[in-house]
């Protein structure tokens, strides 16, 4: 009995490296502006050129992440804290926001149906003496896992809000639109 137990805790032991759960098949999301397809014809050419299937959750949520990479790149080198950020999916609709700044690389990572897709739920961090640049905080969901914060591969610990802080303001108000929306795909609810 006693090597049973003792088994169980060094295979727990090893298990629990601090590395989290393996992401599976994460995805670099491209900007929105690099996603559009110009037919050169008419505008509704267009438009049936950038349709997405309603049945392709993954490339829904992708379209929504899109703007958040764009956002995010074009304020890289303005908010002292963004180095090269890269905004990731994987097949489980994990989001994984990869800052590489300096020698390390931090990371957020939260599954998408984990956070509360209601705008009221959302905190607006206005730019002032307190805080240098605006951002939103959106909160998890209560009893769902939270934002598994990273760096350099090592799980630190977990936070209740996904933090995300721009460059300007109307940036805040895009983003957010697009992630009630990749939220809400992320729960089945669109």
């Amino acid at each position: 009995m006693k090597n049973v137990i003792f088994a169980l805790l060094l295979t727990g032991l090893f298990a629990c490296n601090g590395s989290g759960p393996e992401l599976k098949n994460a995805e670099k999301m491209v900007d929105r502006s690099e996603q559009k397809i110009v037919t050169g014809g008419t505008a509704s050419n267009d438009l049936r050129a950038n349709a997405i299937r309603e049945d392709d959750v993954q490339g829904r949520i992708k379209w929504s992440l899109g703007l958040l990479q764009e956002e995010l790149r074009k304020s890289a080198g303005k908010v002292a804290e963004l180095g090269e950020v890269d905004v990731l999916l994987d097949e489980n609709l994990t989001l994984v926001i990869r800052n590489k700044v300096g020698k390390d690389v931090l990371e957020e990572r939260i599954g998408l149906a984990n956070l509360n897709p209601d705008p009221k739920s959302f905190e607006i961090v206005v730019d002032n003496k307190k805080n240098p640049h605006p951002g939103i905080k959106l909160a998890v969901l209560s009893g769902k896992p939270g934002v598994g914060i990273y760096k350099n591969g090592s799980k630190q610990n977990d936070a209740q809000q996904l933090e995300l802080f721009f460059a300007e303001r109307d940036q805040v108000s895009r983003v957010a639109s697009a992630m009630v929306q990749a939220i809400n795909v992320a729960q089945g609810k669109l």
